[in-house]
């Protein structure tokens, strides 16, 4: 019964189904549109806040919360810094002692350089002062004079020798001397050029230390003598001597001398007085006094 019951119920759903299903227009279906999918665009002003945090512009605050010291630490910590302290303060109190001797340093360095420079001056003038004092300084001392006498054992004339010294202890080396003997009709002219070319005037010289040397002279007879007197003639013997002395480095020196003969008519002739000789207002000097500088030595 209830199995005949059930296939009737089926049957009618059945057939009111396809009753609705014919009488009904169908329902269309929606149109689906399909849109583009849009890319996502990225706010840049978020990214670069995104991107910046944790750097210099957006850095991180990260507070850190230490936790309480015990009371060993902290003992430690004041220990530490009273260490600190007193190493610091021994520290400059070192730097202090350093800086005094070394001031003290500096100041004995000065003192050193001084005397040095003290001995080294002291040393250069003393150099120079035995180069001046030691050296070859020639010039003329004396003037000998020889009568010399006839057949008849009288005095007929006089020689005059121009006699040279070297003052030095040290030899005068490469002396050469130059000596001239002029007899004028007139007094010596101002203008005078000191000069001759007759090289048979020059005569090589030795002069030791401390020693002298006699050159040749000139003779004036009774002639001469009588010229003089009555001041018709005058008489000039000059020249010069040019001489290295023993020390490096040192330049040549030069002698001039010019000297006038007179005869003094209050003293007799037999009396080597009555020949006078005296220096001339010109060419007497030395070194750097004299109006030429010394000439090359020459073999």
């Amino acid at each position: 019964m209830l199995k005949a019951l059930k296939v009737v119920f089926f049957v009618t759903l059945f057939l009111s189904l396809r009753t609705d299903s014919r009488s009904d227009p169908p329902t269309p279906s929606p149109t689906v549109v399909t849109q583009p999918i849009q890319p996502q665009t990225k706010d840049p002003a978020k990214e670069a806040t995104r991107d910046e945090r944790g750097t210099n512009n957006l850095p991180l605050v990260v507070k850190i919360i230490e936790p309480e010291k015990t009371q060993e630490e902290l003992a430690q910590e004041a220990k530490d810094r009273h260490d600190h302290a007193t190493n610091e303060g021994r520290l400059t109190d070192l730097t202090n002692e350093i800086a005094w001797f070394t001031g003290l340093l500096v100041v004995a360095t000065v003192g050193l350089v001084l005397a040095t420079a003290g001995l080294i001056w002291t040393a250069f003038r003393q150099e120079g002062h035995f180069k001046r004092t030691e050296r070859a300084f020639v010039f003329l001392s004396r003037w000998d004079k020889q009568p010399v006498v006839g057949h008849d054992n009288q005095i007929r004339a006089w020689r005059v020798y121009p006699v040279f010294n070297n003052s030095g202890t040290t030899p005068a080396r490469k002396a050469q001397l130059t000596i001239c003997f002029e007899n004028m009709k007139t007094e010596m002219p101002d203008n005078f050029s000191f000069e001759t070319n007759d090289t048979k005037r020059m005569i090589p010289v030795i002069i030791g230390p401390n020693g002298n040397v006699r050159t040749s002279g000139v003779e004036y007879d009774l002639i001469d003598i009588e010229h003089f007197l009555k001041g018709t003639e005058f008489a000039y013997i000059w020249g010069w001597v040019d001489y290295n002395d023993v020390f490096s480095g040192t330049e040549r020196h030069r002698l001039e001398f010019c000297y006038q003969v007179a005869i003094d008519p209050t003293i007799p002739f037999n009396n080597p007085e009555r020949v006078v000789v005296m220096s001339y207002k010109k060419h007497n000097g030395s070194d750097d006094e004299c109006l030429r500088k010394a000439e090359p030595y020459k073999d």
